[in-house]
């Protein structure tokens, strides 16, 4: 009986944990499928220094194996600080690397075949979409990355969503029509709203 009431009590947890990540997963979707140009700098300040702290940490852990875990940590918190810092600095590095990497990232999500050509295939797609996405978002600015930011938060705050309301996701293509809503309005509301700001850059 104890066991049973553990385990229950884990799965509850964990079902809550899972909420949680989701609702905190679509808040973030919803502020960059609305306000992605608007919070480019956090957007590319952030993702640097996710990258920097994924570099950091990889690089000191194959190297440093016998040591304490908190010390490739350490090291990818600074290298976090630092990417971050540099991402914030050079603006259009880090439009180049934002908006590449949300390209590159959603190619991924294609259902491509297993066999190895396919996965050739796949992986030039990734590189192309990573480097002409960036070179259209450092040349038309404000135009790319609202287009890449409403439909990358729309997607996916339409798809956290379906899982957060059961009703929405037993519709008929009712998860894929809300973040095509969610999507059209983001960029709509993006286009409409940072007309004067984009003067300031």
């Amino acid at each position: 009986m104890d066991l049973l009431t553990l385990i229950d009590t884990v799965q509850s947890l964990t079902g809550k944990l899972q909420t949680v990540l989701t609702v905190i997963t679509v808040a973030a979707a919803l502020l960059q499928c609305y306000f992605g140009y608007r919070l480019l700098r956090f957007w590319v300040s952030f993702f640097g220094g996710l990258i920097g702290f994924a570099i950091g940490f990889c690089l000191s852990r194959s190297y440093l194996k016998d040591s304490p875990v908190w010390i490739p940590v350490l090291i990818g918190v600074a290298a976090a600080a630092l990417l971050g810092f540099l991402a914030f600095r050079l603006y259009l590095a880090g439009v180049f690397l934002f908006c590449g990497l949300i390209a590159a990232a959603a190619v991924t999500l294609i259902p491509f075949p297993k066999q190895s050509t396919w996965q050739v295939v796949e992986t030039v797609a990734i590189i192309a979409a990573f480097i002409l996405c960036g070179i259209l978002a450092v040349k038309f600015n404000r135009q790319v990355i609202i287009l890449v930011t409403a439909v990358s938060g729309g997607l996916r705050a339409g798809s956290g969503l379906a899982k957060l309301v059961p009703s929405i996701g037993r519709m008929t293509a009712g998860g894929p029509l809300l973040s095509a809503a969610l999507v059209l309005t983001g960029i709509a509301i993006q286009f409409l709203t940072t007309r004067k700001y984009a003067k300031k850059r």
